[in-house]
C-alpha cells in the first residue's frame, strides 16, 4: 500500500504516521499545480511489515 502527499502537507503526514504507514522517500520536484512544483512523500506498509507490526503484535496479547 502506497501513499503520496505533498510534503508541504504536514496533516497527511501526520494521519499517515497515525495508521501506520512508514516514509519511504520523497519524490522531487513531481507534481505542477498551478504552475508551481510539488514535492511528494511516499509512505507505505510492506506486507511483512504489516504482518510484524499488525499480526505478531496481537498474538502476543
Amino acid at each position: 500500500m502506497m501513499f503520496k502527499p505533498f510534503t508541504d502537507n504536514p496533516g497527511s503526514w501526520k494521519i499517515m504516521e497515525k495508521i501506520g504507514l512508514i516514509y519511504k522517500g520523497s519524490l522531487k520536484p513531481y507534481v505542477s499545480k498551478s504552475e508551481r512544483f510539488y514535492d511528494l512523500a511516499q509512505d507505505g506498509l510492506l506486507k511483512d511489515e504489516y504482518l510484524e507490526k499488525w499480526v505478531v503484535q496481537k498474538t502476543l496479547l
